[in-house]
C-alpha cells in the first residue's frame, strides 16, 4: 500500500498528496530475494541433471569392439577385440566383455570395421565363403598340401605341371574328407569365381598344389 505524502505547498499555500514510492531499501531487498529465487531453482536444475547424467553412467555396461578391421572369415585375435563401455537398450544385442576368451579363436562371420560393436552373430564356427567366390571340389595326395589343413584356412593354390607362369590363387578351404581314399584327399575350396573352371577341372584331376601363407 502507498502512503500519501505532502507536496510542497503551491502558489494558494495549499499542499496536494502525492503517493510515495518503493524506498530504495525496499528495491535492493526485492532484488536480492530474486536473486535467491533464481539460484535455487539454478541448483535445483543442476541436481535434475546431474542424476540423469551420472544414472545413465551407472547404466552402462562394458562390451566388445573391433579394435581394428577384421576381415570376414578370419581368426579373431585377442588384438583384434577392445573394451567399451556403452548404455545400450536390452534389445541391442551386444558381447559383454566377460565373454572376450569365447571370442578369440573363432571366425568373423562378416567383415567387421574398426570401432564397431561385436553381435553374438559376428563370429561362426563354420568356415565363410568369401563374396565373389565359388566353391570347387578336388583330390589331393600327400605332398600336395600342408599336413594339419582344417577347415577355414586360407591356401594359396597352383596347378602341378602348368607351363604358363601364373601367379598362385587365394583360396580358402571350406571342407576336407575325413576319408583318405587310394586317390587322396578330397577337399571343397573357395576359390575366385573367374578362377574356377581351370582350377576345378585341374582339382578333378589331383594337379592342385596348396601351400599356407605366413602370417
Amino acid at each position: 500500500m502507498t502512503v500519501p505524502t505532502a507536496a510542497p505547498p503551491g502558489p494558494d499555500g495549499r499542499g496536494t498528496l502525492l503517493p510515495r514510492g518503493p524506498s530504495a531499501s525496499t528495491q535492493a531487498v526485492a532484488r536480492h530475494r530474486g536473486r535467491i529465487a533464481a539460484g535455487v531453482a539454478l541448483l535445483a536444475a543442476s541436481a535434475v541433471l546431474a542424476v540423469l547424467v551420472y544414472g545413465n553412467l551407472g547404466d552402462r555396461t562394458t562390451v566388445l569392439a573391433a579394435a581394428r578391421t577384421i576381415e570376414p572369415g578370419a581368426v579373431i585375435e585377442d588384438g583384434d577385440l577392445t573394451v567399451v563401455r556403452v548404455a545400450a537398450e536390452r534389445d541391442v544385442a551386444t558381447v559383454r566383455a566377460s565373454r572376450r576368451s569365447e571370442i578369440v579363436g573363432r571366425r568373423a562371420a562378416f567383415g567387421v570395421p574398426a570401432g564397431a560393436l561385436l553381435t553374438p552373430g559376428s563370429v561362426t564356427d563354420d568356415p565363410t565363403v568369401p563374396v565373389g567366390s565359388t566353391v570347387i571340389g578336388a583330390v589331393v595326395k600327400p605332398g600336395q598340401y600342408p599336413l594339419g589343413l582344417r577347415e577355414g584356412d586360407p591356401v594359396l593354390v597352383l596347378i602341378a605341371g602348368d607351363s604358363a607362369s601364373r601367379d598362385a590363387v587365394d583360396a580358402l578351404i571350406v571342407s576336407v574328407s575325413t576319408r583318405s581314399t587310394p586317390d587322396g584327399t578330397a577337399i571343397s575350396l573357395a576359390v575366385p569365381a573367374a578362377d574356377a573352371p581351370e582350377l576345378a577341372r585341374a582339382g578333378a584331376e589331383g594337379r592342385l598344389l596348396l601351400t599356407q601363407p605366413v602370417r
